[in-house]
């Protein structure tokens, strides 16, 4: 509980130092770190102790030291061969302003990048070997047209299903339908005519 709440603490404090712009990027299986320091004048810091504390997914802790590349710029690399998220948590301190003193803190903040898939698994093509061959031992086409996926041989047989429940339904309703009509008409021919006499 206090670890990700430092973590998060950490993440949400903002730059002491408004001219440090960082970029944290994926390349390949390795993680990359730039830093870019400059002063209220648009001028270079140079000479600064750049380190970062690297806390991998499984929680193991390395530290990494950004070596100067450029002028006010400060890079390193770091093996990322695991999936999750890796937070890098990141101090520069500048030279003592007086012999003897100490060294002081420019910047302390925390960045952090995820891995969501391992590397082989981003760029993936179709295998359209193995898809021809697959076609072709179904009786099928590879890569087929239209015309040709809705085109049926003779001796091809397609089944097609259909409900007959509501067929079915009809057909009850107009017999029942025809039977109250006869019965009431046989009825109404009853009374019209009366009953049959019979003679001798």
């Amino acid at each position: 509980g206090k670890f990700w709440a430092q973590v998060i603490r950490d993440v949400m404090r903002t730059s002491q130092n408004q001219g440090t712009e960082t970029s944290l990027t994926v390349q390949g299986n390795d993680g990359a770190v730039s830093i870019d320091n400059v002063d209220g004048n648009g001028r270079f810091i140079n000479g600064l102790e750049t380190t970062a504390q690297l806390i991998r997914p499984n929680l193991e802790v390395a530290t990494l030291r950004l070596n100067q590349s450029a002028p006010g710029r400060y890079e390193t690399q770091f093996p990322m061969t695991d999936t999750g998220s890796y937070l890098l948590k990141i101090r520069q301190t500048a030279p003592p302003t007086e012999e003897g003193g100490e060294r002081q803190t420019l910047t302390d903040f925390t960045r952090g990048v995820t891995i969501s898939y391992k590397p082989e698994y981003r760029h993936l093509s179709t295998d359209e070997g193995f898809l021809s061959e697959l076609a072709t031992v179904t009786g099928g086409a590879p890569n087929p047209t239209m015309d040709r996926i809705f085109n049926v041989s003779e001796d091809e047989r397609v089944a097609i299903r259909k409900q007959l429940w509501p067929w079915l339904l009809m057909a009850a309703l107009i017999l029942f339908v025809l039977d109250v009509a006869l019965r009431r008409l046989d009825l109404a021919g009853k009374g019209l005519f009366g009953s049959p006499q019979r003679y001798g």
